[in-house]
């Protein structure tokens, strides 16, 4: 029996080391998830029961890992490199407290997720495994910290992971489109994860109004299309769809469309009005046109011309995803859509064409442009990489990256990329190159019986990473200092970031630790300050009176709001100020 923190993994008899059954230590804020793995080798098949005491057994929720046999390690280069190991333990399938187990090593993760609702600042209790044949009975001491902040329901760290979704409906027949795509669609928001494209069941029907434009003369029928949002669908109307993924913290709206594919701005112009108007006034914030993926520069004035309609006529931000400038000077038509104003509104660079370009994505966003990089397979010898047999900290790592470059976002090309079974086989070949398991973070269930999706653990951390973000930003509002010294243990550049994952759980602890004595000190500092009392006062009656920043008395208590105020008394004896938060 032994323990493991979220980024080990072990695959193997001889790579298990003399681990005592310690202690499960988490330290976790209101919505957030904190993960460890429970591993049992035996020599014989027997069954397994987990009893979880009753103050833990709401927050938990346990599966049992699938080992992938690797058949060619993945293409590497630089400093970062696949692990050397047979089998990877990845999918993660969901599993009651009492579970077969085959003869060898069987690992376990369990995830513990403190909601909003939680009403205490920690959690003392214990896991009992029961074990037979033979009667082995085992204990676990489990202590959960709440630290006394709430992590956003929505993430701070946007992103956009593309569903091809045509890999599940496949896999998943004869089970509905609508039902399955759907349930694919809320995994990944649990794992505070925004999806690409659009769900199938909130998309708005395509009209097509024909007319006669006139070309050189001749007259050559094209289509105008609109949008029809008066749609059902089998999971329900769309106007109710919309409402239902809105509860499940859908926060990003992708347009259905693909300007690259060689589509002409004038006749998508009323479909992209009324879309834009449509998820505007349901409260969407973020309406986003993946419009070009890699594009050379021959796209460029397509790209120009889009943006000058998107930008003229909607509230959409373009959003261009580019693996290579072909210039040292980025292209001025990237940089002007015709009225002034960028042609790129998101800005989607490879994680090492961000690194080589650092100083001008710095300027875009200073001219108010966001920029959310992407990773793909390997091509450069120094950035994480986000491959099935490479480190699981290169996952996690990413956003703390992100975090230093105000980095608001992330995307990536595929999270249900199924080529071939990759139950079986992982592998992954672009340009001659194996890489294992790009392109998915998800298994599909019907391998095993099941109509649902199966998470990885890849995307177990990628969630963790997410997370982590807020904590970089909680704590750099708090004591900027304690951040960079903390956060640059760990992460300083693309090409500069510690691949020890024993630090970086560590570090993160420190975080939370750091944060939890900071507000405890402020909380401290707030009750030492005398209150502020306003009673009513005779005239020549001795008593205290209040002025706000500019010297105006104040009478009423309603009238004071957070600020800094002056308090004297009567005499002018003594004057002190205090802060109203």
């Amino acid at each position: 029996m032994f323990v493991l923190h979220s980024l080990e993994r072990v695959s193997a008899e001889d790579e298990i080391t003399e681990k005592n059954l310690s202690a499960i230590d988490l330290y976790l804020a209101e919505n957030e998830y904190e993960s460890f793995q429970i591993g049992i080798l035996n020599k014989e098949e027997c069954e397994v029961e987990f009893i979880f005491t009753k103050n833990l057994t709401p927050y938990v929720k346990i599966y049992q890992e699938y080992f992938i046999s690797i058949k060619t390690p993945s293409y590497s280069c630089g400093r970062s490199k696949p692990e050397r190991k047979e089998k990877f333990p990845d999918p993660l399938v969901p599993v009651d407290n009492k579970i077969p187990l085959k003869k060898g090593i069987n690992i376990f993760w369990v995830d513990f997720y403190s909601d909003e609702n939680i009403s205490v600042d920690s959690l003392v209790g214990e896991i009992k495994i029961k074990i037979s044949p033979p009667q082995l009975n085992f204990e676990i001491p489990v202590k959960v910290h709440i630290l006394p902040i709430t992590l956003p329901k929505i993430p701070s760290f946007n992103s956009l992971f593309v569903f091809w979704l045509y890999p599940i409906i496949e896999k998943h027949q004869p089970v509905n489109p609508y039902l399955i795509t759907r349930l694919y669609y809320e995994e990944l928001l649990k794992h505070k994860i925004n999806p690409s494209a659009i769900p199938l069941d909130i998309r708005p029907k395509r009209k097509a109004l024909n007319t006669i434009m006139e070309n050189n003369q001749k007259q050559v029928p094209l289509d105008l299309y609109t949008a029809d949002f008066n749609v059902v669908y089998p999971t329900g109307r769309l106007e109710d769809n919309v409402e239902y993924y809105r509860a499940k913290k859908l926060n990003l709206i992708e347009v259905p469309l693909f300007a690259q594919q060689g589509l002409l701005a004038f006749q998508w112009l009323e479909y992209l009005k009324i879309f834009s108007s449509y998820f505007k006034e349901k409260g969407f914030s973020e309406i986003i046109d993946y419009s070009f993926d890699e594009p050379h520069p021959q796209h460029y004035d397509l790209i120009r011309e889009w943006a000058y309609h998107l930008h003229k006529f909607t509230a959409i931000k373009n959003l261009v995803t580019f693996n290579n400038f072909y210039s040292s000077n980025v292209d001025e038509r990237l940089l002007d859509d015709g009225s002034g104003r960028s042609a790129i509104d998101i800005w989607v660079p490879k994680l090492a064409l961000h690194y080589y370009f650092q100083n001008f994505f710095s300027e875009r966003q200073k001219k108010g442009e966001e920029v959310w990089p992407y990773q793909a397979g390997v091509t450069d010898s120094f950035t994480p990489k986000w491959l099935l047999d490479y480190p699981l900290i290169e996952w996690r790592i990413v956003p703390w990256i992100a975090f230093l470059f105000d980095i608001k976002g992330m995307v990536y090309w595929g999270v249900d990329k199924w080529e071939q079974d990759v139950w079986e086989d992982p592998t992954v070949i672009i340009d001659n190159k194996v890489y294992n398991g790009d392109g998915y973070l998800f298994y599909y269930g019907s391998k095993l019986g099941m109509d649902k999706p199966i998470p990885s653990i890849r995307l177990k951390v990628l969630r963790d990473g997410i997370e982590d973000y807020e904590y970089l930003k909680i704590l750099k509002s708090l004591d900027y200092l304690s951040y960079i010294t903390l956060v640059k243990k760990i992460a300083r550049n693309w090409d500069d970031w510690c691949n020890k994952s024993d630090s970086l759980i560590l570090v993160r602890k420190e975080i939370g630790e750091k944060i939890k004595t900071i507000l405890k000190e402020e909380r401290l500092s707030e009750k030492e300050e005398p209150d502020v009392h306003f009673n009513k006062k005779e005239k020549n009656e001795k008593g205290e009176k209040i002025f706000d920043i500019k010297g105006n008395r104040i009478f009423n208590k309603k009238m004071v709001k957070k600020g800094i105020y002056f308090i004297r008394n009567f005499s002018n004896s003594w004057l002190k100020v205090v802060k109203i938060m």
